[in-house]
């Protein structure tokens, strides 16, 4: 692909949800993003888990973000390899300032209600004092200032969501062919 799709929301909007669809329906490369923060279960499979040792050894990096719960961060050879990269507006900024190859970045901001966001955390296990930790997290960086900012929001309340995401990426690859 000519681009890089970054998928932004708040915690539990299902980012990491439409990002594994996209890749099982669609055969799109998700990026899994370096961190040092524990797993949330088991079956968690969304990021590279590394030690602070390791995330310190790490060259290159495009996209790094400090959370109280671990370090995160991605390459520009991650970013020039796969299709999709959720992340953050700090980690976007990052992105932006620092990313020199040559994939254009578009930005899909998933939108659901707050009551959402917390239902999904609270199905996928967070402990209440993570939600609230995310929450405020959230309000902080989730500003309808950097929501404007993003190429497409895309209502993501429906399980289907991740359908429309791909008719957004489809119509601008097809754009960018055709240039």
């Amino acid at each position: 692909m000519k681009n890089i799709y970054c998928i932004l929301g708040l915690s539990g909007c299902g980012k990491s949800t439409i990002a594994n669809a996209l890749a099982r329906e669609y055969g799109l490369k998700v990026l899994l993003s370096y961190t040092t923060r524990e797993r949330r279960n088991v079956h968690d499979n969304d990021h590279i888990y590394i030690t602070d040792e390791e995330y310190a050894t790490i060259q290159d990096k495009v996209a790094t973000r400090i959370r109280p719960d671990g370090k995160y961060c991605a390459t520009s050879q991650q970013i020039d390899e796969n299709d999709i990269y959720v992340i953050d507006f700090d980690g976007l900024d990052e992105l932006t300032q620092k990313y020199q190859g040559s994939k254009e970045i578009k930005t899909i901001y998933i939108e659901v209600s707050p009551e959402t966001s917390v239902n999904r955390m609270q199905a996928r296990g967070d402990a209440i004092e993570k939600i609230m930790f995310r929450i405020h997290d959230d309000n902080e960086t989730n500003t309808k200032e950097n929501i404007s900012k993003c190429d497409v929001v895309i209502n993501g309340e429906s399980v289907l969501a991740y359908k429309d995401v791909y008719k957004y990426i489809e119509s601008m690859e097809s754009v960018e062919s055709a240039m």
